[in-house]
């Protein structure tokens, strides 16, 4: 693993991160501007990444599927611009639940999650699949949103191993807009305990973001970020942050 430096008090990587001694290599790091962090999110995307694990060790659809809607809730509010705003590249941040559940047979999940808003003429959807190998647990889904006015497609794809109490993990998602903003997330956890309710006491989440918005000033949008680069990292525990 490469030396750790601390930026505005976060704690940051190099470009290429290897979690503990598991040969799980993250790419895609960026040496952008300090975020800034919010440790419950952060705790939040732990423990809900340990609820997708513990229903994939049972096979439970539901926990999964509803696990995987809370992690992107969370893991895209882990660091943020300074300046607070919204970004077009976010994942809807609805807290409702979606319909529909995961198919889980012989150690692999397949999710088809949907919500709709007539009010709003929008549709979400989640769709995709997770296999969970002795500790290796592997993560390849979609996240689709329509509406009225624009449409939105995310990629997902992670890792997670499972060591004892002990979990590493990366997850990088893309995400591209019908009105030109594409949008990068890179999520890495490295040497997290967690307790026996589910919840990190321990280890560290680093996101790096990286938001670009081809259509450039939107004077109709004033609560809309420009594009950035940003990274951040969170010191997890004690306390579980879960919502």
């Amino acid at each position: 693993m490469q030396g750790t430096r601390r930026i505005g008090g976060f704690r940051r990587l190099g470009v290429l991160v290897v979690l503990g001694s598991l040969g799980l290599a993250a790419a895609g790091c960026t040496d952008g501007a300090t975020g800034v962090a919010d440790p419950e999110a952060a705790r939040t995307f732990v423990a809900q990444l340990t609820r997708v694990s513990v229903g994939m060790a049972a096979m439970n659809g539901a926990e999964v599927a509803g696990g995987i809607q809370a992690m992107l809730r969370a893991g895209q509010l882990a660091v943020g611009p300074a300046d607070g705003k919204t970004t077009a590249g976010h994942v809807v941040l609805t807290s409702a639940p979606f319909a529909g559940s995961g198919v889980c047979v012989a150690a692999v999940c397949d999710l088809m999650s949907y919500r709709a808003s007539i009010l709003l003429e929008e549709n979400f959807l989640i769709d995709g699949s997770i296999t969970r190998t002795a500790d290796l647990t592997t993560f390849g889904f979609k996240y689709n949103e329509s509406g009225k006015f624009s449409t939105a497609h995310w990629d997902f794809d992670g890792r997670l191993v499972t060591t004892g109490a002990r979990i590493d993990a990366v997850f990088h998602v893309h995400g591209l807009s019908s009105d030109d903003v594409t949008w990068d997330l890179v999520i890495q956890v490295e040497e997290a305990v967690i307790d026996a309710v589910g919840c990190p006491t321990s280890g560290t989440l680093e996101s790096d973001v990286r938001y670009l918005d081809n259509g450039g000033p939107r004077p109709d949008d004033p609560g809309r970020s420009p594009s950035f680069e940003i990274n951040g990292s969170v010191e997890l525990g004690p306390g579980c942050g879960l919502p």
